[in-house]
C-alpha cells in the first residue's frame, strides 16, 4: 500500500466497506494500537475472538500485503506521534 494517510485514518475510511468480522478486527486495531504493535496475528485473533486467517484477510482488505505490512504501517504511525515532554516544575519556596 502506498497511501500516505495514517493507518488510523485509512482504517476509518475503509471501515464501511469491510465485512463484519473485518470491521471487528479493524476496530480492535484502532482501539489498542499499542497491543497490535507487539501482537502476532494469532494474538490479535484471540483478542477479537476470530481466526488468524480473518486477521490476515482484514489486513489485505485494508490494502496491505498481510498482517506484517500492516504492523509496519502502524509502527510508522506511532513513531510520528508527538511525544509528551516532561517539563520540570521548579520547587516552590516555603514562606
Amino acid at each position: 500500500m502506498t497511501d500516505s494517510a495514517p493507518l488510523s485514518a485509512h482504517i476509518t475510511t475503509r471501515m464501511p466497506s469491510l465485512q463484519p468480522i473485518e470491521q471487528r478486527v479493524a476496530q480492535a486495531i484502532l482501539e489498542d494500537m499499542d497491543f497490535v504493535l507487539h501482537a502476532t496475528a494469532d494474538q490479535l485473533a484471540a483478542k477479537v475472538g476470530t481466526s488468524r486467517t480473518s486477521v490476515i484477510r482484514t489486513a489485505k482488505a485494508l490494502g496491505y500485503d498481510g498482517y506484517q505490512q500492516l504492523r509496519v504501517a502502524l509502527t510508522q504511525e506511532i513513531a510520528q506521534r508527538p511525544t509528551r515532554r516532561r517539563v520540570p516544575i521548579p520547587p516552590t519556596s516555603a514562606a
